[in-house]
């Protein structure tokens, strides 16, 4: 069990907590700007402190909020969704919908909407059903997956491969990787 933090530290660990800045927060809690810095970096190796901000944490964790991993899985879900998910070829090579509960459900599903129209003449019994389809867009969801995963430059650009060439090393950064890889 934790012993009881000062006024000082528990807002230290409030105001941490909030803005994620530690200097901030240590001045914010009431230390003087000459002290701020050392003692932020020392609050942050108090395990009472430790302790506090653990339980700031869990605190904010909410169940109903979908956490950086199941935000990915949605995403790639709407990446890889294909018009072909909801429907299915009958035997006579005519398209029909395929809608279960679980296609009904589908994250990728923007829009789904059906008719049933007289085949043949206004009058006609028969009716068939028109079954449209439009999906999220995948060109989207890859943008999203590439900002979460970082991929973009600050100049706006993709980064494709994150290994420098060699003629973009100095003589010293260059036999550091020689090196490197001769101790494998």
């Amino acid at each position: 069990m934790r012993r009881r933090l000062t006024q000082k530290q528990e807002t230290f660990c409030l105001k941490y907590f909030e803005k994620g800045n530690a200097t901030q927060a240590a001045l914010l809690a009431g230390y003087s700007k000459r002290t701020a810095r050392t003692i932020a970096s020392s609050n942050l190796t108090k395990v009472d402190i430790l302790e506090r901000l653990k339980e700031l944490r869990k605190l904010t964790e909410d169940e109903s909020i979908a956490n950086a991993l199941e935000r990915r899985r949605v995403l790639t879900q709407i990446v890889r969704a294909r018009q072909t998910d909801y429907m299915i070829c009958s035997a006579d090579g005519v398209w029909m919908h395929d809608f279960g509960e679980e296609t009904l459900n589908s994250v990728a599903l923007k829009k789904l909407r059906t008719a049933t129209m007289p085949f043949g003449d206004k009058d006609s019994e028969l009716k068939i059903i028109l079954t449209e389809v439009e999906l999220l867009n995948p060109m989207k969801a890859i943008d999203l997956l590439n900002k979460m995963d970082k991929l973009y430059q600050p100049e706006g650009g993709i980064i494709i491969n994150e290994q420098p060439q060699a003629s973009e090393l100095s003589d010293e950064e260059l036999i550091i990787i020689i090196r490197r890889r001769s101790r494998r």
